[in-house]
């Protein structure tokens, strides 16, 4: 048997994209040969999340000691290498706050809890990086000396290093040449929702509620929620389809709130979301998706919506995405709503590219597959 500590983000409010992406390690594991164990280190609070089918529970991680038996340390998704979250996402709502540490205090756990500073030689070869992303990160963060000499020491003592976009796997390649060009994928792709989640229980509560035919709707992330929903009905009517509008980011919670939402998504016809993981879990499930996000986003932040579009041109489906700052005009406008519908239409009916997509997606998650679970039990990439 072996051991993994599994390093996440702060699952904030246990929202379906953080299930997705944890619960997806759960299901990957399966894969291993042996009963290994596999315990989730969150480095600000203890949390857990009850299902009718299991559980995640993340246990507080605040010393590296606490990672010394492992036979393997994972640093699972998210943003938790980029030196803005360090200096941001790690320390909003940090608890540790309250108990007097300061901003600067704070960085310097991200450092010891994150990049192993001062350590790293002890995790030598037991150290695996999958499925985040450095995109953001600019001239003037990777020109820091501490942050640059920490984050190329923890790769180069890497295991396996494999981002989730292109972007951030040529900046890893020019930080460490050694780790040559490993493109990952986003974690939530190995979720296996049918071997997780209760399913069966969800697509029968979900039949109960919602048509056979529709369109589905989520957004919670552009703030144009309004403009995006009088698009989506546009859209579901050119379609002659219902529109259902759900809340992904809200209720149902929990295990079996993701479940609930991944059955509506299966039964959809199409999605239309401004919310990444939502749009992953789409086309993991098979189901197109319309991607929304805002043209003047800078990259500036986690929640940023280039992230998104550097993801859908990553799958070859920029066709699919489009600009909150388009529809907002196109809504005064009835001759270019209606052109903007009909591209949309016109993308969702190209089955042959609907499937090139596909295929591509899953040539894309099976060779991140082979190789983390390759680096999972003990092979160097």
């Amino acid at each position: 048997m072996k051991s993994f500590a599994v390093i996440c983000a702060d699952p904030t409010d246990l929202n379906p994209g953080m299930l997705s992406v944890d619960l997806a390690l759960a299901c990957l594991m399966r894969e291993l040969p042996g009963d290994n164990e596999l315990v989730y280190f969150n480095p600000k609070q203890v949390r857990s999340t009850e299902g009718r089918e299991g559980s995640l529970r993340y246990r507080l991680l605040s010393d590296v000691a606490e990672l010394e038996r492992f036979d393997a340390v994972i640093y699972w998704g998210d943003f938790v290498h980029w030196l803005r979250y360090g200096c941001c996402d790690w320390q909003y709502g940090n608890p540790q706050q309250v108990a007097g540490r300061t901003p600067a205090q704070l960085l310097d756990q991200w450092y010891r809890l994150y990049l192993l500073e001062t350590r790293v030689e002890d995790f030598r070869d037991r150290i695996v990086v999958f499925g985040g992303t450095l995109y953001g990160v600019t001239a003037q963060e990777f020109s820091n000396p501490r942050y640059q000499s920490a984050l190329s020491t923890l790769y180069g003592a890497a295991r396996l290093v494999a981002p989730r976009d292109f972007v951030s796997a040529n900046l890893i390649q020019h930080l460490v040449p050694a780790q040559g060009f490993f493109m990952g994928c986003d974690c939530a792709f190995f979720l296996d929702a049918d071997a997780a989640l209760p399913m069966p229980i969800a697509a029968q509560i979900a039949a109960q509620q919602i048509p056979d035919h529709f369109v589905v709707c989520t957004f919670g992330r552009s703030g144009a929620n309004a403009a995006l929903t009088q698009f989506s009905n546009e859209l579901a009517a050119k379609l002659k389809s219902r529109l259902v509008v759900m809340d992904w980011l809200g209720h149902p919670q929990g295990l079996d709130g993701l479940a609930f939402k991944l059955a509506v998504l299966r039964k959809a016809t199409v999605l239309v979301t401004d919310t990444y993981h939502c749009a992953v879990s789409g086309w993991r499930e098979g189901v197109p998706v319309i991607g929304i996000g805002q043209a003047l986003s800078r990259g500036t932040g986690t929640l940023d919506d280039k992230k998104k579009e550097l993801f859908f041109r990553q799958i070859l489906a920029s066709d699919y995405y489009v600009y909150v700052e388009d529809i907002v005009f196109a809504l005064s406008d009835t001759g270019a709503l209606q052109t903007l519908i009909q591209r949309s239409v016109d993308a969702l009916s190209d089955t042959a590219a609907l499937a090139t997509i596909g295929g591509f997606i899953r040539i894309q998650v099976n060779a991140a597959k082979t190789r983390l679970l390759a680096a999972l039990q003990g092979q160097s990439a």
